[in-house]
């Protein structure tokens, strides 16, 4: 079985330090670190291409040329993540979320 609470609090703890401060770059690497733990095959199936998607679009940003355009496209890739990961269900969702 997935562990949702983990693979919640990793996401929420990646998408605070996207909102968080500095360049954006820098803050896409501090999402970077705080998701690295997990694993694709951690994640339910319907989530595992986002996961994919933006581990390998931050890395992929690392090499010159990146704009500003591609890393605002992996920021919304991370709030994409974070609204599939908001939806499991698991305890640390309910006191994030307030319910």
């Amino acid at each position: 079985m997935k562990d949702s609470a983990n693979i919640f609090e990793r996401v929420y703890n990646g998408m605070s330090a996207l909102c968080g401060n500095g360049a954006l770059s820098e803050r896409l690497e501090r999402v970077l670190q705080t998701i690295a733990p997990l694993r694709a095959d951690e994640f339910p199936e319907a989530m595992r291409s986002d996961f994919i998607t933006l581990q390998e679009g931050i890395i992929a940003a690392r090499k010159p040329g990146t704009t500003d355009e591609d890393r605002e496209r992996l920021s919304e890739d991370c709030l994409r993540l974070y609204t599939k990961a908001a939806r499991l269900e698991g305890t640390l969702q309910n006191i994030v979320g307030g319910g």
